[in-house]
């Protein structure tokens, strides 16, 4: 467990990136996914939404050595539902507090899933004249109609929020779908559609790998590791790697999925996260010893 911090002021900021992280499981990604920020050059300062009894010492150390202003937020549990949440998305209420960011000065934000890995700049996202913007999701059966909440171009309003809380349990979605379920009905025609390079779903890849050729080609924003990750001990976010070079052998074997279909996508990640131990090898060593 850590102490949430002192909230930090971004008054003189007005854009952000936000992430979440909920379990520790995700600490790997989430501070892969500063580097790559890093290194796309993206100017805007990085705050992570995090419940502080969830995360220890040492990987507030590290989240915070990658780049990452810690944002201590409550917990916001599935409203009652006959229909159970599964238990990958039992935490996701929780990106809601993205909302509340405009109490820290914040005009505009574009939200990232811990599982996504940054490519290409994407600056000119914070000045668009929208209130909220995603991408169209992608299964790897069919496209959709509805978005993808993994990447979310929004203006925070806790008034919005608080609208979003009182309407939590009442609204008529698929809960099983959690919180993206729940903005595509509360958001429906208001969103506007970003391209997909902006949330390269690795289902296009199955769905149409003419379509994620031609967003190689084009040099995709975000990748998006939906299906499989590159950082997890057999899909298991409860699996605690104990040093960050434990995570050797994992990114090796996560390589072979799908007969090594990911192959190329989780090298990319793999390729970020290298660059990122070297880059940051002294201060994270300090971590560990925290």
């Amino acid at each position: 467990m850590v102490a949430p911090p002192p909230l930090a002021n971004f008054s003189r900021y007005d854009h952000a990136v936000v992430s979440s992280l909920y379990t520790e499981g995700y600490a790997s990604a989430v501070i892969t996914l500063a580097y790559s920020l890093k290194r796309a050059n993206v100017t805007a300062p990085l705050i992570l939404l995090y419940i502080p009894s969830r995360i220890s010492l040492s990987t507030a150390c590290l989240v915070q050595a990658a780049g990452w202003t810690l944002h201590p937020v409550e917990r916001i549990p599935p409203p009652p539902s006959r229909k159970e949440v599964p238990i990958g998305y039992i935490d996701q209420y929780t990106k809601l507090h993205i909302w509340t960011l405009d109490t820290l000065g914040i005009k505009s934000l574009v939200y990232l899933d811990a599982d996504t890995l940054v490519r290409r700049n994407f600056d000119e996202l914070f000045t668009l004249p929208f209130t909220f913007a995603a991408v169209p999701d992608v299964y790897t059966f069919r496209f959709e109609l509805g978005f993808n909440a993994g990447m979310l171009f929004i203006r925070p309003n806790s008034t919005i929020f608080e609208d979003m809380l009182s309407k939590l349990a009442v609204a008529r979605y698929d809960h099983g779908g959690a919180e993206q379920a729940f903005l595509n009905v509360y958001f429906a025609a208001q969103v506007v559609k970003l391209p997909y390079s902006y949330n390269a779903n690795l289902a296009i890849k199955v769905r149409s790998p003419k379509l994620w050729q031609a967003l190689e080609n084009e040099h995709m924003h975000v990748v998006h590791y939906t299906l499989d990750k590159p950082f997890l001990v057999n899909g298991h976010d409860d699996v605690v790697i104990e040093r960050l070079e434990d995570l050797e052998p994992i990114i090796k074997s996560t390589k072979g999925l799908r007969g090594g279909m990911w192959k190329d996508e989780f090298g990319w990640w793999e390729t970020i996260w290298r660059e990122m131990m070297v880059a940051n090898r002294d201060v994270f060593a300090q971590c560990s010893s925290t």
